[in-house]
């Protein structure tokens, strides 16, 4: 078995039909194509990557319409076929569903029920699984991976549950109680697909935060205590990208990674501080079945003005980063701090690349902390996007 698992992750493509809605999303289909999405394919596939599965944690559709939600499956699967993906794993979002009673409407999810491919999975049994339990358990293929596939979206359409995501104690409970059983088969990694995110994100905006996953706290601390191997949650709905990890009871803690858009308008609030992205996860199966935890690298792509993709320059999830170190930034910051005296004032790339197997592994927000802890050891750091290239004694 291959040692990496490589995830192209593309979330809340949010697929429009007509140019009435162009101010909700770049992905406008007219006449079946879209010049963004085919851009966006075209790039991806100079990337030349090996790609093990697509995911897309939801908000396929925009605003609940039927046509969107075929033009955007259609993407996803076109996008499937042209990279030669081998898998793709999918879960609706708020938008996939008509989330808002109306008096036209008897069925949220019929459309994703009877569309063709079929949706989700390709797997008829775990489809109606899925939709008569809004879960199910996917297997991979080449047997390095577990999904669980959640439809937090499945209450939409009732009362005020399109404000927010939900997954009901019961649920959860029988998700605990499958994962438990020896239908489910420890594998180097478990992902757990959802498209709401299973805390709040109160640091993306300055509006408090209620549409987060109810029940996400109770789902995240059961899956992790069930001592099946590690797990990685993969969401979307916040168009904010970011990695973090989860706050659970038991060690390690589950890695929750929120996808940003791949191509919905992004509003004032954020628009300065994510951008439309797509993202290449490498999870390292070794060394995370060694280790208990998640343990990986990603590569974040961002659109641009005119059409064209390239690296990230967002500050918040920038062009590569990671997740699951051995060492933790205070461990690393002593060893560095170590290198450093009056004989020897400053370290350089070169110097530091034995500490390349730690850094390649710390989130962006545990790389600012590291250079945080060494400058409040007196330190200056230089950094190269998200590599630090010289660390040395202020004012030498």
């Amino acid at each position: 078995m291959d040692d990496k698992l490589n995830l192209l992750i593309v979330s809340d493509i949010h697929a429009i039909a007509s140019n009435e809605s162009s101010k909700e999303s770049h992905l406008l289909f007219e006449n079946g194509q879209s010049e963004f999405g085919n851009r966006f394919i075209e790039f991806t596939k100079n990337l030349d990557r090996k790609i093990d599965a697509l995911v897309c944690p939801g908000d396929i559709s925009t605003a609940g319409s039927k046509d969107s939600f075929s033009l955007g499956w259609t993407f996803l699967n076109t996008i499937k076929n042209e990279l030669s993906i081998p898998e793709i794993l999918c879960t609706p979002g708020n938008h996939d569903h008509q989330s808002r009673p109306n008096d036209n409407n008897y069925n949220p999810k019929e459309w994703m029920q009877y569309i063709t491919p079929t949706f989700p999975l390709e797997q008829f049994h775990l489809n109606t699984f899925f939709w008569s339990w809004n879960w199910c358990h996917y297997e991979s293929s080449s047997d390095k991976y577990n999904v669980i596939l959640v439809n937090t979206s499945a209450s939409h359409g009732f009362s005020e549950e399109h404000k927010h995501g939900r997954i009901p104690k019961v649920a959860v409970k029988r998700i605990k109680e499958y994962i438990q059983s020896d239908k489910f088969k420890s594998k180097p990694i478990n992902i757990l697909l959802c498209h709401h995110h299973p805390a709040k994100m109160e640091h993306v905006d300055d509006d408090d935060d209620y549409e987060e996953m109810l029940g996400g706290g109770l789902l995240v601390k059961e899956i992790s205590e069930c001592r099946k191997g590690p797990w990685i949650i993969i969401h979307g709905h916040k168009h904010f990208a970011d990695i973090t990890y989860a706050s659970a009871s038991s060690l390690p803690p589950p890695i929750i990674f929120s996808a940003g858009s791949l191509a919905a308008k992004l509003y004032e609030k954020i628009e300065d501080r994510t951008s439309n992205q797509f993202y290449i996860v490498e999870i390292d199966l070794k060394k995370s079945l060694a280790t208990g935890k998640a343990v990986g690298t990603f590569e974040a792509y961002e659109a641009l003005p005119g059409g064209r993709w390239d690296k990230s320059r967002s500050t918040n999830l920038p062009q590569s980063g990671g997740f699951g170190s051995e060492k933790n930034p205070g461990q690393v910051a002593d060893e560095i701090s170590r290198l450093i005296d009056k004989d020897v004032p400053f370290v350089e790339r070169n110097e530091l690349k034995q500490y390349d197997q730690y850094l390649n592994h710390f989130t962006p927000s545990e790389t600012n902390r590291l250079c945080g802890l060494l400058e409040d050891k007196g330190l200056s750091v230089i950094r190269e996007k998200n590599n630090i290239i010289q660390v040395g004694i202020n004012n030498v």
